[in-house]
């Protein structure tokens, strides 16, 4: 379990941008944050019984689908909804577009919490909504919401926030203290708060994970957009979920929705899921274990050979954050000493102007990748040390 497949020649967009960096395919990719080894098993037979069943036609998203949807929240995260909540679409992306674009009008503020996923920047610009920045907090590696700046973006006027959840790449698994006192800032300001719970599945020991959809009876302008994209590595199968709990706000998505020809998944991804969300739950603990593994050996290494480049503690996600400011003070040498070296990274400053020296490492492969990804890494790092 958790071997690494060779996924080159695949049109795998991780494996073949990395080639295309670095100009060869003896490359490690590191970076985009889909998982390089097989999916869950009850997926694979799913998807071949449905392959050789021969027709792919027109596809509805039915009451199994949503039922399969709910009661993974339940099983999983101790909170459910009813169907009519639940609108089907082809990515979290394309679901918190169509949520900015129906909820808020041309130059309304959206507020994002940095460093944060590179997307969430055009996401907000290209609706020509104003974006607002809301610096996490940092203090040696660990991150914590500014509540204090927030409130002052909210009674500037923000309409809305976008909220990762677990965060993408700081690794914070938030709170119930935190997501409460969120709640209850956003409610206070009438503020539509958002939430990309695509993470949500990925949660290392002892953290657990807390949707915001647990507290719709606190406020109802709460919106969970997730999918089973990251947990079983089902990207390419283009199946995302919004939870609406505004009858008016879920009216307005469903017209959005339908303006585009958005409603609704494909045939495969919604088999998938429902094949996930009924029997995945043994290989997700599994999973869990394994990114944790992972990361401890990190962090072992870490602390063995270069103690001065400091990894944020992972709480959920499979994504490592370093800080390498130590090794490359302005983050301008470090990324091409790793392409040197052979492997690709996600650099920070995508995620942050201020992060230039930081990068994510991409946890989701085998236990052998991530030993040769070291090796790889300490070689670029060597060099750093030399300059």
């Amino acid at each position: 379990m958790f071997e690494t497949l060779d996924r080159r020649n695949t049109r795998s967009a991780k494996w073949q941008m990395a080639i295309e960096t670095v100009g060869h395919d003896q490359v490690l990719a590191f970076s985009v944050a889909d998982s390089d080894y097989e999916t869950a098993p009850c997926v694979k037979a799913a998807l071949k019984k449905r392959l050789d069943h021969g027709a792919y036609g027109y596809t509805l998203a039915d009451d199994t689908y949503k039922t399969a949807v709910l009661t993974w929240f339940e099983r999983r995260y101790g909170w459910t909804t009813v169907k009519e909540n639940v609108l089907v679409t082809s990515k979290v992306l394309t679901a918190l577009s169509i949520v900015i674009e129906s909820l808020t009008d041309d130059k309304d503020a959206v507020v994002i919490q940095t460093p944060v996923y590179h997307v969430f920047y055009p996401l907000v610009k290209q609706q020509r909504r104003k974006l607002v920045e809301n610096p996490l907090l940092e203090n040696d590696g660990r991150y914590r919401i500014d509540f204090k700046q927030l409130e002052a973006c909210f009674a500037a006027g923000v309409k809305m926030l976008v909220f990762c959840s677990p965060h993408n790449p700081v690794g914070r698994v938030w709170r119930e203290d935190e997501l409460l006192q969120l709640i209850h800032l956003c409610k206070h300001y009438g503020v539509w708060l958002v939430s990309d719970e695509i993470h949500a599945d990925l949660i290392l020991p002892p953290h657990r994970f807390l949707s915001v959809g647990q507290y719709q009876a606190l406020y109802d302008r709460l919106i969970v957009v997730q999918s089973a994209g990251k947990t079983f590595n089902l990207a390419g199968l283009q199946t995302a979920n919004l939870i609406v709990f505004d009858k008016t706000a879920r009216t307005r998505i469903k017209q959005r929705l339908a303006r585009y020809f958005l409603q609704g998944s494909n045939l495969f991804g919604i088999e998938a899921v429902i094949a996930a969300y009924t029997a995945g739950d043994v290989w997700v603990d599994a999973q869990n274990r394994h990114v944790d593994a992972q990361a401890k050996k990190l962090e072992t290494w870490l602390d063995k050979y270069y103690p001065t480049v400091k990894m944020t503690p992972l709480e959920g996600t499979y994504l490592a954050w370093l800080n390498v400011s130590a090794l490359d003070q302005d983050g301008t040498q470090f990324e091409q000493a790793c392409h040197d070296a052979g492997v690709v990274v996600s650099a920070g400053k995508p995620f942050s102007q201020h992060y230039t020296n930081w990068m994510r490492l991409n946890l989701a492969c085998s236990s052998e990748q991530l030993d040769e990804g070291l090796k790889r890494l300490g070689q670029a790092f060597n060099e750093l040390m030399k300059l």
